[in-house]
């Protein structure tokens, strides 16, 4: 069980490495006073431009409750790292007054080489 933000955090534990892109993956969530059924769909592999270089990351999309916050299901894209550590590099959500985009700004103590950083 998860609550909605752990469960984007737990998405990164999730092993995509023989899924194709659509593959869904279910996690039961908590969500005011609810547990609901949330999937994370897995897009695929794509390199991104951030302010560390190119970074080779792991796409998914949550299917998220429409109409609270998000006008679509698939409204929010998460990138995290194609390496051991698989931090989150960038996230972007479409809501209902407009669209957020989150990039990393910084990391240390990784656990891990950065290795999907492309030099």
């Amino acid at each position: 069980m998860q609550d909605l933000v752990s469960a984007f955090y737990y998405a990164r534990t999730l092993d995509f490495v023989n899924a194709l892109p659509g593959a869904e993956f279910p996690i039961n969530a908590y969500l005011d006073d609810e547990v609901f059924p949330l999937t994370i769909k897995y897009v695929g592999k794509e390199t991104i431009k951030t302010k560390f270089g190119n970074v080779k990351c792991i796409k998914f999309r949550p299917v998220l409750l429409e109409g609270r916050v998000f006008k679509e299901e698939e409204d929010m894209t998460i990138w995290v790292s194609d390496d051991k550590n698989k931090i989150v590099i960038r996230a972007e959500a479409k809501i209902l007054v407009g669209s957020i985009k989150m990039d990393l700004k910084g990391y240390s103590g990784l656990a891990n080489p950065f290795s999907s950083k492309l030099k």
